[in-house]
């Protein structure tokens, strides 16, 4: 999923990801790229959330940390 992010097709990696999640829900590296791919295409407030999803699975989960950082200084929140 993450090189279909890192290529370009964003919207492929979600409807991707958003199958790996409903398949395991408690799949906190899925969360963290879903909110990534979500950012990329301007989804903001689910990328959050799922962000958000990622570290009550995980909290330690370095991707959604950084990623849920690096979009909270972009919007300067």
């Amino acid at each position: 999923m993450v090189a279909l992010i890192n290529v370009g097709r964003a919207s492929e990696a979600v409807a991707a990801l958003d199958k790996a999640t409903a398949l395991k829900p408690d799949f906190a590296e899925a969360w963290a790229n879903r909110g990534a791919a979500l950012w990329q295409i301007g989804r903001v407030g689910l990328a959050i959330a799922s962000m958000d999803k990622a570290l009550q699975i995980d909290p330690n989960n370095k991707d959604a940390i950084n990623l849920r950082q690096l979009v909270r200084e972009k919007l300067k929140r």
